[in-house]
């Protein structure tokens, strides 16, 4: 036993976690069905709480805090991280947020702030990244299809962050807890169903696939949006009954000079004079450039740094044009999300029509995939009302 175990065993908790084999390789198409799925994936989670405190319910009850980079349980100092290991953990913080957890926790601290890593079963993840990412009343191949995708973004090699593959954040793929617990077992359903199933490049490395909530009336091609080396296997593809998905907001000048500055990297706004937008033949657009400097910013990022100034779900998607009108700008645009691979709104309408998980994914994703169900999907899902999938997009990248 280490020194840092040694240290440990009075908690009489120590124990290993069990990580996804890391992958590695390039690009391009992909493939379904795959090999069993890793038994476990790490998880950054209530990250977006920034937790300096928390009490964990589990075999036993400790009381975590961070000060500074150092960790202490019950008000001594440990070191770290601390290792736990699996079980049924609840993780209380402060304020009364709470999520339980099946899992192996690791623990640290990082300037004053707890990082807690929850190594979680494959397809506990996948249910709850599906449950968290739908709607009640999302059709069963429909939830099927994105299942599929999560747990190929999952198990795709590439740094996201530090201390784990992946966060509980949208940006990754959300868990926040299914309100509905109908929808949460419909979730858990559709993971089951697709139990190892993924899309794969043609170096058969799973794809780092990504989703939207709606596309506005076609997917987007994934380097145009992302740059840099394509490993999503995803496609541009039309989805007509999509283009009605309109929206439009009327931001200040200050606000979008504002974001313009952010995104091109300058300490100041930059004047909306000398901002252009680039389009895609789809009405996407490109980049944003300030056309006294060259200076241009991807407009996915552009898109982003405007919604933020409105704290998020106003300025939908980067398919949008404006008209400047005094001191105000409007933007008009469609579609919810980055508008890369599975297009939510239009899975559901080909579940609802009778598509099975296989046909949706290879409409999104350039690859054949196998029109063969596995025994477990041909179980009745539990049932649901119809409701589309929400309207709140997750970023993943």
């Amino acid at each position: 036993m280490s020194r840092a175990a040694a240290r440990l065993a009075w908690l009489g908790l120590f124990g290993a976690l069990a990580t996804a084999p890391p992958a590695t390789g390039p690009s391009a198409t992909a493939a379904l069905p795959g090999p069993p799925s890793a038994p476990s994936v790490e998880v950054l989670v209530l990250t977006r709480f920034h937790p300096r405190a928390a009490t964990l319910d589990g075999p036993r009850t400790l009381r975590l805090a961070a000060d500074g980079d150092q960790l202490r349980v019950d008000g001594r100092e440990v070191p770290v991280p601390l290792e736990l290991a699996r079980a049924r953990w609840t993780v209380t913080l402060p304020d009364g947020t709470g999520r339980a957890y099946d899992a192996a926790l690791r623990a640290a601290a990082d300037d004053g702030e707890l990082r807690l890593v929850a190594a979680l079963d494959m397809e506990d993840y996948v249910g709850r990244a599906v449950a968290a990412e739908t709607l009640p009343g999302t059709p069963p191949a429909a939830l099927e299809a994105l299942a599929i995708v999560a747990r190929s973004f999952a198990l795709a090699p590439g740094p996201r962050h530090r201390e784990a593959p992946l966060c509980d954040l949208a940006h990754c793929q959300a868990l926040t807890p299914a309100a509905d617990a109908g929808h949460a077992a419909a979730a858990r359903h559709a993971a089951r169903a697709t139990r190892g199933r993924v899309l794969r490049l043609p170096s058969g490395e799973p794809a780092r696939a990504v989703f939207h909530a709606g596309c506005g009336g076609g997917t987007a091609e994934p380097r145009a949006v992302f740059g840099g080396a394509e490993r999503t296997g995803a496609r541009p593809a039309g989805d007509p009954e999509c283009a009605a998905d309109a929206w439009s907001e009327r931001l200040s000048v200050a606000e979008v000079e504002a974001a313009a500055g952010a995104v091109l990297g300058v300490e100041r706004p930059v004047p909306i004079g000398r901002l252009a937008l680039e389009h895609d033949p789809d009405g996407r657009v490109r980049r944003l450039v300030d056309t006294a400097t060259g200076r241009w910013a991807a407009g996915d990022a552009f898109a982003r740094a405007l919604d933020r100034a409105r704290d998020w779900s106003v300025v939908k998607s980067a398919r949008f044009d404006w008209k400047v009108a005094g001191d105000a700008v409007r933007i008009e645009g469609r579609g919810h999300g980055h508008g890369v691979g599975l297009c939510q709104r239009g899975a559901a309408r080909r579940a609802r029509r009778g598509d099975p998980a296989a046909v949706i994914l290879e409409h999104y994703f350039a690859a054949r995939v196998p029109r063969a169900t596995s025994p477990a999907s041909r179980t009745p899902a539990p049932a649901g009302s119809a409701a589309p999938p929400r309207p709140a997009p997750s970023p993943t990248a």
